[in-house]
């Protein structure tokens, strides 16, 4: 348990996976402490942890909303870029994430398809 804690710590994770570590740890840290004092984990403590974790898990939509700069603009024009350069290779013309990934394997710097999906869910693309 300690070696995975240190792993994760190491990961430096932000933001929402950083507080469901840090809840998850506690609970970690309470199974580790028990066994080497030789005693039954507290239950009560390990509950906790676990109740927090539904609350962390929570959408929370983003505070503020999504402003379009020259940067972003551009980004946009690149990735449509990428989904004609797509498009022109297949013969068919059957744009799915499947065939995406089979061509990306051919254009390693072309944007995975989760990069893809994750600009068009922000409005960029």
């Amino acid at each position: 348990m300690p070696a995975t804690v240190r792993l994760f710590e190491a990961a430096v994770l932000r933001g929402r996976k950083r507080r469901e570590f840090e809840a998850w740890r506690a609970a970690a840290e309470e199974r580790v402490w028990a066994r080497i004092a030789r005693r039954p984990a507290d239950r009560a403590r390990i509950g906790l942890a676990g109740d927090r974790l539904p609350a962390l898990r929570t959408y929370r939509p983003p505070t503020e909303s999504f402003v379009a700069t020259e940067r972003a603009r551009d980004a946009r024009q690149a990735y449509i870029d990428v989904l004609r350069a797509f498009a022109d290779e297949l013969p068919d013309g059957m744009l799915t994430c499947a065939a995406y990934t089979l061509a990306r394997a051919s254009h390693p710097e072309w944007p995975t398809r989760n990069t893809l999906a994750v600009v068009k869910s922000q409005g960029v693309v």
